[in-house]
């Protein structure tokens, strides 16, 4: 891994600052359609400039505003095609508002008007979300419209290093402190590629959360710190930052051929997932694989920390590591996966491949219990290679 790591670090450096640059730099010309909006979010003005305005405030408003010129181009084909003609970019149109925040929008004006209609008064309703996001930004109030607010109403914001920690209980802070001191003195490596790519974290107290991030918000993750403990917690910091190595290859990059067939067994899920699912899948756990090799390799006090915890974590990984590598190297996933994602997949496998030894080693240190758990994953997951005929 630290090869793959140094291999793809020309594509990490000052990235999102060039992805910044890039959006700014075209958004006189995608704002065309809203003058008022142009003037308040040049690369000139003071939302931008605004100390007081988060960096990933920034990040996720410019993300909006490529994502409205993309449908607005999208629509400027489509009104001037005949009305009762279903065309690729109708279709085209129809996928992606559905895989926003505006497709019950569309689904809804759909209702009473045709497609051409029901598309223009679907954009210009993501036109005035974002005119009013922005606005109200700029006069500090709140909007109408659904505004992206992670962290700014948490109780306290700390700063960690380089890191920006928003959390509702003071004592998280000591918690985060602990975990970060953790990577960083026993998994080297991995703590110098959390260091470069994150520089928020929101704690959460959500039952239904784990932890997530998002491929248009860069660096950030959010984690639930209520219902788990610290080893939990250094596995979800690298988990999320191992999502921010990807998104950043991703954006630089075409990996993967995305569509919602929902044809990969995803032993992480237990279900069947469409290809972003599963290569998502491979990826961050493969970072959590190196990890835990690299905690097991060091010489660390057990407390507050477990090593039978990393010992049984880095198992179950390459189990379901190794149970993927088929379905991802197959003449089927080769409609799915470009070539740069293929090698990229290579070089994940290269390494699980030359661990197989030392998962061999591991297995033979496990407890009993942990033990036991190991042997009912690899039950579920040979029943489910034979149930579905998977290689």
């Amino acid at each position: 891994m630290k090869t793959l790591i140094a291999k793809n670090s020309s594509a990490l450096e000052d990235n999102s600052k060039k992805s910044l640059e890039h959006y700014f730099n075209e958004i006189e010309s995608n704002l065309e359609f809203a003058p008022k909006l142009a003037q308040e979010l040049s690369n000139s003005c003071k939302l931008f400039k605004s100390e007081d305005i988060p960096f990933y405030l920034k990040y996720y408003l410019a993300s909006k505003i490529e994502e409205v010129g993309f449908v607005d181009d999208l629509v400027t084909v489509i009104s001037d095609q005949a009305s009762d003609q279903f065309s690729e970019e109708q279709e085209e149109f129809f996928d992606y508002i559905n895989s926003t925040e505006f497709g019950a929008t569309f689904k809804e004006f759909s209702k009473d008007n045709n497609f051409k209609t029901s598309a223009i008064m679907t954009l210009n309703v993501m036109k005035r979300a974002l005119e009013e996001t922005a606005q109200s930004r700029l006069e500090n109030r709140e909007s109408k419209y659904q505004v992206l607010e992670f962290g700014e109403k948490s109780k306290y914001k700390f700063s960690i290093g380089g890191i920006d920690f928003y959390c509702e209980e003071e004592s998280w802070k000591e918690r985060l402190e602990l975990a970060i001191k953790f990577l960083e003195r026993h998994a080297p490596t991995s703590y110098e590629l959390f260091d470069e790519l994150t520089h928020t974290v929101i704690a959460v107290d959500d039952p239904g959360i784990v932890s997530y991030s998002s491929q248009i918000l860069p660096g950030i993750s959010v984690i639930n710190f209520k219902e788990r403990n610290l080893n939990n917690l250094v596995d979800d910091l690298v988990h999320e930052n191992s999502h921010h190595f990807l998104n950043h290859l991703l954006n630089q990059d075409e990996y993967i051929i995305e569509d919602d067939d929902n044809c990969f067994y995803s032993p992480w899920r237990r279900a069947f997932r469409p290809i972003r699912g599963v290569y998502h899948g491979v990826s961050t756990f493969a970072f959590g694989h190196f990890v835990f090799l690299e905690i097991l390799q060091s010489d660390f006090s057990e407390n507050p920390f477990s090593r039978e915890f990393f010992l049984e974590r880095f198992c179950e990984e390459h189990i379901m590591l190794t149970f993927c590598k088929n379905q991802l190297i197959s003449d089927f996933s080769k409609e799915k996966i470009t070539e740069r994602g293929r090698e990229y997949l290579a070089e994940i496998y290269l390494y699980i491949d030359s661990c197989e030894d030392i998962f061999e080693k591991y297995l033979q240190q496990l407890s009993k219990d942990s033990l036991q758990n190991i042997e009912r994953l690899k039950q579920h997951l040979t029943q489910i290679k034979t149930q579905y005929s998977l290689s």
